[in-house]
């Protein structure tokens, strides 16, 4: 749940599910919750306020451009996180490539695949 569903924002857009989007990357590669907690009004409160962990110090074979690449999905303003599905691909796969990628095209390629991602990353 974003931190806007949390606050029952009622700006809330597409921008929600890319920031889940980024909590499910973040457990992929770690194997941990961004934000834990035991009740359900525990994970809330950190939703909101708590720190927004750094990967790379739960999993340190991750490197740096995975902690910038989920610390910008994981921003708790809307308007600071990623702003497409494209540009969240597009940024994942330079993350994981560790290099720079051609600008994301906002369409899929004839087998129906995102064509920014330019086939499947390994990780």
């Amino acid at each position: 749940m974003s931190p806007e569903q949390v606050r029952r924002s009622k700006t809330m857009d597409h921008r929600s599910d890319l920031w889940s989007l980024g909590v499910i990357i973040f457990q992929s590669l770690t194997g941990q919750l961004p934000f834990p907690g035991e009740e359900l009004g525990d994970v809330l409160v950190e939703i909101c306020t708590g720190d927004i962990p750094v990967p790379s110090q739960l999993a340190p074979d991750l490197w740096p451009e995975l902690d910038q690449f989920l610390a910008r999905a994981l921003k708790r303003e809307p308007a600071e996180r990623f702003q497409s599905a494209s540009e969240l691909a597009h940024a994942f796969a330079a993350a994981v490539h560790r290099t720079p990628l051609p600008a994301p095209r906002d369409a899929m390629d004839s087998t129906g695949a995102l064509a920014a991602l330019g086939g499947a990353p390994a990780l």
